[in-house]
């Protein structure tokens, strides 16, 4: 049988009168007198949010005009891209920007929705075919972006890093 040493023991016995210490509660008389007064600019309260069935990948981005929550709705045999806008006291109606069967998800490529300075809604997310090469998928990408620079105005950046090209 292994007996410890007297410094481990010691040790051991130390971190166990340490924790709880730490948890100890106070007086209900002292909690009272130990409140954080609360930022006069800062209100922090709980939004209902506006998802009602089963969803994944949820997204939120703020642009000039407010905030856009999107998410992806896995019912009925389909994804669907949906999404709803903060209008400054509660979230607009759901919209769906897109609905289909044959939708490549991923967690590093999350489908979203978000409106542009402009006011235009743009939304993105992939279409699996089967026979989409990595240099496919980057031509798209390439498209996309100068398309919404030549009609918005607005030049896209990648949020990840492209290594090789096929």
């Amino acid at each position: 049988m292994h007996i410890p040493n007297i410094r481990t023991l010691a040790s051991v016995v130390a971190c166990g009168i340490a924790i709880g210490a730490c948890t100890q509660t106070k007086p209900a008389e002292q909690k009272a007198e130990t409140k954080t007064p609360a930022a006069p600019w800062v209100t922090v309260q709980p939004l209902e949010l506006p998802v009602t069935t089963p969803a994944g990948m949820p997204q939120l981005t703020r642009a000039g005009r407010g905030v856009t929550l999107s998410w992806v709705d896995n019912s009925d045999d389909a994804a669907s891209l949906r999404f709803a806008e903060w209008t400054g006291d509660k979230w607009s109606a759901v919209s769906t920007a897109a609905k289909g069967k044959d939708w490549f998800q991923s967690w590093a490529d999350v489908p979203s929705v978000t409106r542009l300075s402009s006011g235009a809604l743009v939304a993105n997310w992939f279409v699996n075919t089967g026979a989409a090469t990595a240099a496919d998928m980057l031509e798209l990408i390439r498209i996309a972006r100068a398309r919404v620079e030549e009609v918005h105005g607005v030049r896209l950046e990648l949020e990840w890093k492209v290594i090789g090209d096929d």
